[in-house]
């Protein structure tokens, strides 16, 4: 197989698919630019034949990249470690046979949006129960960047019910909304345990920390290994605030317990970072970096720019705010990946400069609902908004 700039191993080695949109992709990275490139199909032999895929597939023969692989592509620009070359690792393209050879040992399965918590920065999309404050909140759908509201399943989709999909399997990654309170999902790991795959499975899973039970507990210590990835992005008030109703101390501890699990290999975090939780991260950062420490390797975090609402992004504040955060980044041990990551975030040039004032026109309305205040978090707020009226 050709091993050019752009060649993936994903592309014959694994599948990102969403249940309840019907979607596949080559994996999570990959953003559909257009509804062309959005493939809701019936099978993944459809999916196979896609133009999407099809097209994919020429960009890399080509040594180009494809639109929807800007993500790693600006990652390995940034002479940051990309998805692009995580794959590589894992699924050597030398040892795919040719451009039909094409094999499910990396399965992104992405079920309903159950969840516990109503970040701000979600959608309805992927939290049931901030799909509910929207619904009981009509003035807050303008902003929802998914029209999905309520579409929460209680059967395992039919690409899961195939079993031929785990005849090659080594990595089966699940998220939700939270997959530890998903009936979905524990119908799924028990279907690939009882089939006799789990022991050749590695499982990964992105939880948001705040429910731990003996059944889940059981269940992926039957797997070969364990990777668990928190999302967190912030600690103490800066936490509480974005992911409501989540109590960090709680949250911490459960962190802090993931030893417990037998099988574990590794362990991760995940950070939106956004207009939320700039202004504090230099309060936020240090205890992350030495949680992570803690439970693994204070690299393993990953920093993801946000992209909802309109507006929350840093790099759409005015440049004196922006400044703000670099100076506070500044300050944080420059060697550290995440720290380079959201420099650079950072310093994107600004898009939008009404997309602030968007930020708070929703914002207000949610501190509205829920009795909460964002200049409890920082002074640089309310400067912010008198800024950007």
């Amino acid at each position: 197989m050709d091993n050019s700039k752009t060649s993936c191993s994903a592309l014959w080695r694994s599948l990102y698919y969403n249940d309840m949109t019907n979607e596949y992709r080559v994996c999570c990275d990959f953003k559909p630019v257009d509804q062309k490139n959005r493939v809701g199909l019936g099978s993944v032999e459809e999916y196979l034949a896609s133009d999407v895929y099809q097209e994919l597939k020429s960009s890399m023969s080509q040594g180009k990249w494809h639109e929807g692989c800007k993500t790693c592509e600006i990652d390995e620009e940034k002479g940051m470690k990309s998805q692009r070359q995580d794959f590589n690792k894992q699924f050597k393209l030398e040892d795919i046979k040719n451009d039909q050879d094409f094999q499910i040992k990396y399965l992104d399965y992405r079920p309903g949006n159950l969840c516990n918590l109503k970040c701000r920065m979600c959608t309805p999309m992927f939290s049931s129960v901030l799909a509910k404050e929207l619904n009981d909140n009509p003035e807050l759908k303008q902003y929802a960047s998914s029209k999905i509201f309520d579409m929460m399943d209680v059967s395992v989709g039919q690409l899961i019910k195939d079993e031929k999909r785990f005849e090659h399997l080594e990595v089966l990654k699940v998220l939700g909304g939270e997959p530890t309170i998903d009936p979905q999902i524990y119908d799924l790991l028990e279907f690939v345990i009882a089939k006799g795959y789990a022991k050749n499975i590695t499982l990964k899973y992105t939880t948001n920390a705040t429910n731990q039970n003996k059944r889940w507990r059981d269940l992926i210590q039957q797997f070969k290994t364990v990777g668990v990835t928190f999302s967190c992005d912030g600690t103490a008030k800066t936490y509480e605030y974005i992911r409501t109703p989540a109590k960090w101390e709680s949250v911490k501890q459960n962190i802090l317990n993931v030893g417990e699990i037998t099988n574990l290999s590794k362990t991760g975090f995940n950070v939106v970072f956004s207009v939320w939780n700039c202004f504090t991260v230099d309060e936020w950062l240090p205890e992350l970096i030495t949680l992570s420490e803690k439970i693994g390797d204070k690299d393993r975090i990953q920093v993801i720019n946000c992209t909802h609402p309109k507006g929350s992004q840093v790099f759409n504040m005015p440049d004196q705010f922006k400044q703000i955060v670099l100076d506070k980044l500044k300050t944080l041990p420059q060697h550290h990946t995440v720290v380079q990551k959201l420099i650079h975030y950072t310093q994107l040039p600004q898009r939008n400069n009404t997309a602030t004032k968007s930020f708070f026109d929703y914002n207000d309305k949610l501190d509205r609902i829920r009795k909460t205040n964002i200049n409890d978090i920082s002074e640089h707020y309310e400067t912010l908004r008198q800024n950007t009226l």
